[in-house]
Formats: structure tokens, C-alpha cells, sequence
């Protein structure tokens, strides 16, 4: 009787150390899952970290060309401007020149008229 229970002792321990073993196995398994979580964390945060400073990268050159975009258009309206101001002038000029120019052209057609009539008026004294 007292190896049976003796056996019995036995078998509850085995029993005890088969849930313990158990037990630990299962604990073990969900420390490696979330050792791997946390492995996977960490290179999500490293890729995410990477991305967002190659996206700050990449917009502090797009403002870069940005600004050097609007620079250049700042210029050429500057140009823009100056141009329209010298058209102007050059039209200006040009519509005064064609003023002095019929002014000329009047004027000397009167005095050829005042000659022709002063000859008229010689050829007919003269002939008389």
C-alpha cells in the first residue's frame, strides 16, 4: 500500500511538473511573439523615421526650387514691366515723329505753294 500510494504522490507531481513545463512552454512561445513584435516595432519605427526624413529632404529641396521658380518670375515680370515702359516710349516717340513729319510735309507743301504761286505771278508779269 505504500508504494501504491507512493505512486500515486509520484504521478500528482509529474502531473504538477507537466502543467509547470506547460505552462512555461506557453510563456515562452508568447515571449518570443512579442519579442518578435517588438523587433517588428522597432524596424517599422527605423523605416518610418528614414521615410519622414527623406519626405523632409525631398520637400526642402521642392521649396528650394520653389522659391528659385518664383525668383525667376518675379524677374521676368520685372522684365515684363520695363518692356511695356519701352514700347511705350518707342510708341510715344514714333506717333511724335509722324506729327514732325506731316508738320514737315505741310509746311513744305505750303511754301511750294507760295513758290509755285510766286512764279505764276513772275510769268505773268513777265509776259505782260
Amino acid at each position: 500500500m505504500y508504494f501504491l500510494i507512493y505512486y500515486f504522490q509520484l504521478v500528482r507531481k509529474i502531473q504538477t511538473q507537466e502543467a509547470t513545463i506547460e505552462s512555461l512552454s506557453a510563456q515562452l512561445v508568447a515571449l518570443e511573439t512579442s519579442d518578435t513584435l517588438v523587433r517588428a516595432k522597432e524596424q517599422h519605427e527605423a523605416i518610418v523615421s528614414t521615410l519622414r526624413q527623406k519626405h523632409e529632404s525631398e520637400v526642402l529641396i521642392l521649396k528650394e526650387h520653389l522659391d528659385t521658380a518664383n525668383a525667376k518670375v518675379e524677374d521676368r515680370e520685372t522684365q515684363i514691366i520695363k518692356l511695356k515702359q519701352q514700347l511705350g516710349s518707342l510708341v510715344k516717340n514714333s506717333e511724335n515723329a509722324h506729327i514732325d513729319r506731316a508738320d514737315t510735309i505741310n509746311r513744305l507743301t505750303r511754301s511750294l505753294e507760295d513758290s509755285q504761286k510766286q512764279c505764276q505771278e513772275l510769268l505773268e508779269a513777265g509776259q505782260a
